[in-house]
């Protein structure tokens, strides 16, 4: 496809895919009938293509079927789909061209990404964008939702299940999910948390998608979200493949979205999947 190798680093969603050259530019290619490629109004590209002009690029991600990045200079900008959610609902508005966010320019990276991406700043702040329109000239406070302070990282994960949801591992060792409804009948509000489980040694998070994958400290790797079956895998094969696939999940696009009368159940409380057992060797 290309023969540069200065390549450091790709995200892929549903139907396009992002890289960052060491020279900090960013390229693209797959589907651009949302404007997710970054190069304006056109066809779909089979080779990559530039995104915007600019080469002060720091970090990205592709949160379906658009663009979401960093500049150097700490600003935040998106393109492509971008879903707006306020007590209406969400609204896809589709932007041809990289375009600013907000007025703040003390971005640090991403916690995590899935249908609504969640973005750290300098001062350890977690928030979570497209509470309003992208609008360079607007605060952060205005069109964002502050969703933790002094986050610790690897404690957040994100999940499309019907409706998004966020996940956290407090400072406590408790897990804990947040849902954002869709829909001005939701009987949760924005913004409410409730514990997953009992447990309060929790070590790792991830999102992978349509689901969510978790470490407890004794080494069992738990799942949950979509459910993959009706039964739990029993046996150990079974086991490896499922974890396997949300483990690859979390490189790549994992699972397209789903119209929500087609969703499949949603397991809410975290299921063991397998222990992992540091065993002695033997010479």
């Amino acid at each position: 496809m290309d023969s540069n190798r200065d390549w450091v680093s790709v995200s892929a969603a549903v139907d396009h895919t992002v890289a960052l050259r060491s020279n900090g530019t960013l390229w693209a290619w797959g589907d651009n009938s949302s404007g997710q490629l970054g190069i304006g109004p056109g066809p779909n590209q089979t080779k990559p293509v530039q995104a915007g002009t600019n080469s002060d690029w720091a970090a990205f991600c592709c949160p379906l079927r658009g663009t979401l990045a960093l500049r150097r200079d700490g600003t935040l900008w998106a393109w492509g789909q971008v879903y707006v959610v306020g007590s209406w609902g969400a609204t896809a508005n589709n932007l041809p061209l990289p375009t600013q966010v907000c007025a703040e320019s003390n971005w640090t990276g991403f916690v995590t990404w899935g249908f609504l991406p969640l973005v750290r700043n300098r001062l350890g702040e977690v928030w979570e964008p497209f509470h309003a329109a992208p609008n360079p000239e607007a605060s952060a406070a205005s069109s964002f939702q502050l969703v933790a302070t002094n986050a610790a990282p690897g404690r957040f994960a994100s999940a499309w299940c019907g409706e998004p949801r966020i996940y956290e591992v407090r400072s406590d060792g408790t897990l804990w999910e947040r849902t954002q409804p869709l829909n001005t009948q939701a009987a949760t509000p924005v913004g409410d948390w409730h514990r997953l489980g009992e447990r309060s040694d929790w070590t790792a998070l991830w999102g992978t998608g349509a689901a969510a994958l978790g470490m407890t400290a004794d080494g069992t790797l738990w799942t949950w979200g979509i459910d993959p079956g009706v039964n739990q895998p029993s046996d150990f094969l079974s086991r490896l493949k499922l974890a396997r696939s949300r483990l690859l999940s979390l490189f790549g696009p994992g699972p397209r979205p789903i119209a929500m009368g087609a969703m499949p159940a949603y397991q809410e409380q975290p299921r063991p999947l397998m222990r992992l057992v540091l065993t002695n060797s033997v010479d």
